[in-house]
């Protein structure tokens, strides 16, 4: 079965005796070889290195760590490194203090890593140390390694296996006189650095500094980022102090390079700074992340398992083989945004199915397991747990050994973890007393040796019925364990793994789920394990199923090392079915949450990505539908580690999708009302001219947030720097408040609605149209006018000049100078009263203006119209109009659009060149051309099964959002923003739980915040809601601290420098 073969050779103990004895090296064909666990080479401090006493060739330039990765070099003295030399295999330096000394270059090869211990310098003499792809050296907690007078340089890595790593937070590195040239980005992600002497940091990459602990630059040394480089600080907490200059001698240098922080911000208090070339700052920002799909493939699989290998260039998929195709697995190469499929694994016949499919960390090994496996290819056995090993060379898997979990069982999770890495969490359903265990567990543990191709048993549990998912924390000490338990009870269990005793110790234990017949079906770690996110649901009782998504915190100091953070309870649609999760995973930012799911209900499938704040406002909102309400199974979806794309699967569809461009999130949510699922809500917003307010109109208002009354016209502060919504002032209008509208100047508020009682708002009439004076935070009665006893105002629109004022009706009136019919009317107004000036009747009693839009110039006024209320979901009207304002007292049609269709919102676009309609036969938007005489589509988009409520273009033209809700049942909505040139698909926002339906959206003046307003909503939805959005790739976040240089810091632009800000910069402020 197996066909590689290894030669060893055979050397156990040596004792090396002289002072600053040296091994002389010449080529590749002896080497020192370490044959297991016990064998060590130690160098001693007396006596005398001989080759001839060690019976070996002077031809010898490496040491082999052949058969464990718990093989040492312990040093007693100081150990002389010849030209060439390198460690073929990963292992563990004892330093005891001493140095490693390079007469020449030295490599860590691919796929290693030499782990340090105790204290040990690395002298480079100037050489080079090279580390090869996804090579490391890792530093162990409480050890120090101190790399001096060197080159260093790496071929591939990535965030999960940085060239050059801490093991823990009181890990030190110093880097004394190097020069750092690395290609791909290097995350710090734990431990201190010191910066001594000269530190170049090169190669065009960026350097993320994401540490929790203080990292210093010492008294005369300089660190220095070379041009095209990028300095990121982003540690996973709020301290912006952890950069640390010692004396007024220390440096740091900047040429033609960057500096950026998150919103935490960076703060220097002392030393010099130099800026040499263009240098720029983007300092307090925040990624800016949207998803589109860019491919899809047919992998001929039902797919249930995908995952991406450790460098993320294969991808391994698993399910159920779809004729022709017989194969149950599948491997992917991954070239730029494309798969191509590189080898494929037949598992048994066409019904077995492979639930999971795991690559070592290293990504050596596939362990493959599922259920019906049989005698196939190599394999002569019904085993059901396989190991394949995956040949570099010819992209082929070979199989290394397989064990039987027994004819009934289902292995449904694999994960690689342990001290080694090669300790495998195995949970089963159905799993017999065989393949050396006397039980019935479901949790098995096996041990792969690498080096002999044997799994050993370890240890197993007792969870239940089935355990779903096992997942090891990054550590491999600590194991967490979810499944199914009982009908009544449903656990998080949480393990530590003795590796001396081989067992398991359960640590903590949390309950999840408040239903019966409650699962645990997916677990997800962050890189680093400080979160766990923990998916399931109830298949039976999903109407009561709530907090189907949990993150926990997780401290292995305390006591109890999981603390509940925060939940999820995601739902298809309105009906208080919860989805029951299937899968869930973190991005490799750990920002990003992705999960999919079935609501047992109706059989639909759904997956989301929840953006996840762990910095400042711990919470989970959510951020990109990517499937919604589907036939198709998601039980498959994994992240690449080294780029921006994420895979998921519809069915036998691999999905691709890339990560870039427009971020919106949640930041504010004011109530409006406690009249759930009724009519009440929000039917109207507008944002202030110059940002800070904004008011909402709507019906049934009652006393929430901070409003003690039912005034159903409602004006909040915005603040940009807390984000938040604040109450102001409010008027009374006696009904629905239909529509609002900010004078372009802000000095008034035009108001218009349904049937207005008597008396309210200071007017003492019940007309229909109102004029407020809004200064100093207040509102005051100036000007109203009556459109008839039984009409009603849905649109209300400034021109540009302010002067003039346009309403669009249902059922008026001849009144106020107006004919009977004229449901466009338009007045002229001079602050103190309103003059009418021009009206249009469109020939149709049953006909509403439900959109109404000024060009930006004034010149044209486009109409939207519909049969019936704009609330009642009409399909038919008569399109769109655009008139001409002749001469500001006239008007005269130039065109129109689908003249048999309900338009009911319209917005043009800065230039007047576009506007954008949301209609409703079909119920889709469109996005029209208008060159003065006619109109044209360019495109259009859209849902066709929910009805599209309002459109609005950004200010600044670059984004489109649009509302909808869910037809007739006005049970769920969502909020969709495209760009512009409609380039990248749509983000969407539904709600993750309750009732969700939107009538009205407003822009900021800036275009980076979003208003939103709901009604016929539950308690568990959003009201009045504002997102913040923005399309640049890095986005600052108002009143972060950015970058502040402090009065002890002498900053030094020189003669040909210059810095680029964006964000916010401070010095010597304090």
């Amino acid at each position: 079965m197996k066909t590689l073969n290894k030669v060893f050779l055979f050397i156990y103990i040596f004792n090396f005796l002289e002072i600053d004895a040296s091994l002389n090296f010449s080529n590749d064909s002896s080497k020192f070889m370490l044959q297991n666990d016990i064998s060590k080479i130690r160098i001693k401090t007396t006596g005398t290195y001989d080759i001839d006493d060690l019976g070996i060739t002077d031809n010898l330039n490496r040491i082999d760590l052949i058969n464990s990765n718990n093989n040492h070099i312990i040093l007693d003295n100081n150990f002389q490194l010849e030209d060439g030399f390198l460690f073929s295999t990963s292992g563990t330096i004892n330093g005891n203090g001493y140095s490693l000394i390079m007469n020449g270059n030295l490599t860590i090869p691919a796929l290693t890593t030499l782990k340090i211990t105790s204290s040990l310098s690395i002298e480079g003499n100037g050489h080079t140390l090279f580390i090869d792809n996804f090579g490391q050296i890792l530093t162990d907690t409480h050890s120090t390694l101190t790399l001096r007078n060197m080159i260093i340089q790496n071929a591939n890595n990535n965030s999960g296996k940085p060239p050059i790593a801490a093991g823990g937070a009181d890990t030190k590195i110093a880097l004394d006189n190097v020069k750092i040239y690395f290609g791909d980005d290097f995350w710090f992600n734990q431990g201190s650095l010191f910066f001594h002497n000269n530190v170049l940091y090169s190669g065009g990459s960026k350097f993320l500094y994401c540490s929790t602990q203080p990292s210093y630059v010492a008294p005369s040394s300089t660190l220095l980022f070379d041009k095209d480089t990028t300095f990121f600080y982003c540690p996973k907490n709020t301290n912006d102090c952890l950069i640390i200059q010692q004396d007024p001698s220390s440096t740091i240098y900047f040429d033609g390079s960057t500096l950026q922080s998150t919103p935490t911000g960076l703060n220097l208090s002392d030393g010099h700074m130099f800026f040499e070339n263009q240098v720029k700052f983007d300092v307090g920002t925040e990624f800016n992340t949207s998803m589109f799909n860019i491919n899809q493939i047919d992998s001929e699989i039902d797919l249930q398992n995908m995952n991406w290998d450790f460098s993320g260039q294969f991808l391994a998929v698993s399910g159920q083989s779809i004729n022709p195709n017989n194969n149950q697995v599948k491997i992917f190469q991954l070239d730029s945004t494309n798969l191509s499929e590189l080898e494929t694994l037949q598992y048994g016949s066409m019904s077995s199915i492979v639930y999971s499919a795991a690559w070592s960390p290293d990504g050596k090994y596939l362990a493959v397991g599922g259920c019906g496996a049989g005698p196939v290819e190599e394999i002569d056995n019904n085993d059901n747990l396989r190991i394949y090993y995956f040949d570099p060379a010819t992209f082929v898997l070979v199989p290394q050994i397989s064990v039987d979990l027994g004819i009934t069982a289902t292995v449904n999770s694999i994960d690689w973890g342990g001290l080694d890495d090669y300790y495998l969490a195995v949970g089963s359903t159905g799993a017999l007393a065989v393949g050396g265990f006397s039980n019935n567990d479901n949790l098995r543990i096996y041990h792969f040796d690498v080096f002999q191709d044997t799994l050993s048993t370890v240890t197993s549990f007792h969870f239940g019925p089935s355990v779903n998912t096992a997942k090891w924390d990054f550590s491999g000490s600590y194991l967490a364990v979810g499944g199914v338990q009982s009908a009544g009870s449903c656990n998080l269990n949480l393990f530590t793994l003795d590796p001396v005793t081989n067992s398991l110790t359960l640590l903590d234990a949390k309950s999840f789920g408040i239903a019966a017949n409650t699962s645990i079906n997916s677990l997800s770690w962050t890189s680093e394990s400080r979160f766990l996110a923990v998916g399931g649901g109830s298949t039976t009782n999903y109407a009561t199923a709530t907090q189907n998504i949990v993150i926990y915190e997780f401290n292995p100091a305390n006591i109890t090392p999981l603390t509940f953070l925060t939940f999820a309870s995601p739902v298809e649609d309105a009906s208080v079915n919860h989805i029951v999760v299937k899968n869930l995973k973190w991005s490799p930012d750990n920002n990003l949450l992705l999960y999919s799911g079935i609501n047992p209900a109706s059989g639909n499938w759904s997956s989301d990505v929840y953006y996840f704040d762990s910095t400042f406002d711990i919470n989970i909102s959510q951020l990109k539908n990517i499937s919604r309400s589907s036939s198709f199974q998601q039980y498959a979806a994994d992240w690449n580690p080294s780029t921006n794309l994420l895979t998921s699967n519809l069915s036998n569809f691999i999905d691709i999708y890339s990560i870039v461009g427009v971020s919106p999130k949640l930041i504010s949510n004011q109530n409006y009302t406690t009249n759930y699922l009724t009519d009440a809500g929000i039917y109207s917003m507008d944002w202030h001219p110059d940002g800070d307010y904004i008011v909402i109109g709507g019906q049934g208002a009652t006393a929430v947030g901070e409003f003690d009354n039912t005034d159903e016209l409602r004006i909040y502060r915005f603040s940009s720097l807390a984000e938040s919504l604040y109450t102001v002032t409010s008027q009374k209008y006696g009904q629905r408040v239909c529509s609002t509208s900010w004078s372009p100047d802000g000095n008034y508020l035009s108001v218009g609605g349904i049937s207005p009682i008597y008396g309210a708002g200071g007017f003492n009439n019940t007309d229909q149209l109102r004029i407020y004076n809004f200064a100093q935070s207040t509102v005051s009665p100036i000007i109203s006018v009556a459109a008839g006893s039984s009409a009603e105002i849905y649109s209300i629109a400034w021109h540009p000049s302010g002067n003039y004022i346009a309403i669009g009706c249902y059922s008026t009136a001849s009144v106020g100078g107006f004919a009977v019919g004229d449901i466009l009317r338009i007045y002229s107004f001079n602050g103190t009263s309103l003059i009418p000036v021009t009206g249009y009747n469109f020939d149709d009693t049953l006909l509403t203006v439900a959109g109404i839009d000024w060009s930006p110039n004034g010149q044209y006024i486009a109409i939207g119209t519909c049969h019936g209320r704009p609330t009642s979901n009409p399909t038919t009207g008569t399109g769109l109009t655009v008139f001409e304002f002749l001469n500001n007292n006239s008007l005269v049609q130039r065109a129109a659009w689908n003249d048999s269709s309900a338009v009911l919102s319209v917005n043009w676009e800065f230039d007047n060149r576009y506007i954008t309609v949301a209609y409703g036969n079909p119920a889709i938007l469109s996005k029209i051309y208008f060159n003065g005489s006619f109109l044209q589509e360019i495109n259009s988009w859209g849902d066709v099964t929910f009805f599209n409520t309002d459109v609005k273009m950004s200010p600044d033209g670059q984004k489109i959002a649009y509302t909808a809700k869910n037809g007739d049942s006005n049970d769920f909505g969502y909020i969709s923003i495209n760009d512009f040139a409609q380039k990248n698909s749509p983000f969407y926002y539904q709600k993750i739980t309750g009732v969700f339906n939107i009538l009205s959206n407003a822009w900021r003046n800036d275009s980076k915040y979003l208003a939103t307003g709901s009604y016929n909503m539950d308690s568990n939805a959003q009201q009045i809601s504002v997102f913040k959005v923005d399309n640049l790739a890095n986005i600052n976040r108002t009143g972060s601290t950015g970058l502040d240089i402090g009065k002890l810091v002498d900053a030094n632009v020189l003669g040909n420098g210059s810095i680029v800000i964006n964000g916010t910069v401070s010095y010597a402020t304090d």
